[in-house]
């Protein structure tokens, strides 16, 4: 590590600590993956330049037998790569915790720093693909709206995913409404799935577009935190206190950017005339994906 010019940072969400391990049961078997690279070619030794860091950042790194491993704890694996000509260290960090995105947040305190003793700390990239995924279904229903078409059902369930690039596309539209046809807007049933339907869907109210933004502030929530809205509450008791209480799903977890937990609870007052637009909600989603 001392001879590494600098380094740089990727929490990888998709690799997972049980994947990094099995390629390291061993010396010998670690020995025997080292063999395999010649590491005085520096030809051989990855790049993470531009555009061949998003290869990076989609595919993660995979097969760590074709990479000069320069070590491994418990916050991930390093590895040596190049990026703009200069040898360096990619620490990839397996997915998040709170724990791990503290470490990951106070990496950041060596940015900057520039010392004949001091590893150069020289980026830090986060690949957490939500962020895409939620600015995707926002496109998807920007369109929507534009056409006067209401979905209604905006799920987890109804998001489709493509892999390795993440990109999605908004499916199921068995709840949607045309709102050039049914100009009353009104739903006697409401339709979709309970954890996120909207409180003026649940009492019979005027739907929106307004109606979709919701619906995507409780899907947020649900992808940024990974646990399933209002878990243990049967359906009637999750409408009723919408309606009634305000209820809105809690979690004991932490996130650290205040802006996105500003943004899924905008997207979810009870007054639809408060929520954010979705061309807001895209602009404000697009300020937080990575590059």
């Amino acid at each position: 590590m001392a001879t590494e010019k600098c380094g740089l940072q990727i929490d990888k969400n998709r690799v997972k600590r049980n994947h990094v391990s099995s390629y390291f049961e061993t010396k010998e078997h670690y020995a025997t993956k080292q063999k395999k690279y010649d590491y005085n070619n520096v030809d051989n030794i990855p790049s993470v330049d531009t555009p061949k860091q998003k290869k990076w950042l989609d595919n993660g790194l995979e097969n760590f037998s074709k990479y000069y491993v320069l070590g491994k704890g418990g916050f991930g694996i390093v590895v040596k790569a190049q990026y703009k000509g200069k040898l360096l260290a990619v620490k990839v960090i397996p997915k998040l915790t709170t724990y791990t995105s503290t470490s990951l947040r106070n990496e950041e305190n060596a940015v900057g720093l520039r010392h004949v003793n001091l590893i150069q700390v020289f980026k830090i990239i986060d690949t957490n693909h939500n962020f895409g995924i939620l600015w995707n279904v926002g496109l998807a229903l920007q369109y929507c709206h534009e056409n006067n078409i209401l979905h209604l059902d905006v799920t987890p369930k109804n998001i489709l995913i493509k892999l390795p690039d993440f990109s999605s596309k908004l499916c199921d539209f068995g709840s949607s409404m045309n709102i050039t046809r049914n100009c009353d807007q009104y739903q006697k049933l409401p339709k979709g799935t309970i954890q996120y339907i909207s409180p003026e869907s649940l009492q019979g109210k005027k739907v929106t577009e307004k109606s979709d933004v919701y619906s995507l502030g409780i899907t947020m929530w649900h992808l940024m935190y990974e646990e399933m809205p209002y878990i243990g509450e049967c359906a009637h008791t999750i409408a009723y206190k919408v309606v009634s209480q305000n209820f809105r799903p809690r979690t004991t977890k932490r996130i650290d950017n205040s802006n996105l937990v500003l943004l899924y609870k905008s997207c979810w007052q009870t007054n639809p005339a408060q929520r954010p637009s979705i061309v807001s909600f895209i602009d404000q989603i697009k300020r937080n994906i990575s590059l």
